[in-house]
């Protein structure tokens, strides 16, 4: 093979691997939820508000 298709080739196998996709984190999880609850119809929001530090604290549960 030619030296510029060895280039062509391996820089299309480095481009190619998938890279890690951290989202938004915790910390994002956690604002998203607070934000979500203070935006909840009248009838729920008490419910969510009496309860609102275990709900945005376990917003990262699913991830873990």
């Amino acid at each position: 093979m030619s030296r510029t298709l060895t280039l062509a080739l391996l820089l299309t196998c480095v481009l190619l691997v998938p890279s890690r996709a951290d989202a938004w984190g915790a910390v994002g999880h956690r604002l998203i939820m607070r934000r979500a609850i203070a935006l909840l119809p009248a009838e729920l929001k008490p419910f969510f508000e009496k309860n609102s530090d275990e709900v945005v604290m376990r917003s990262n549960d699913p991830d873990l």
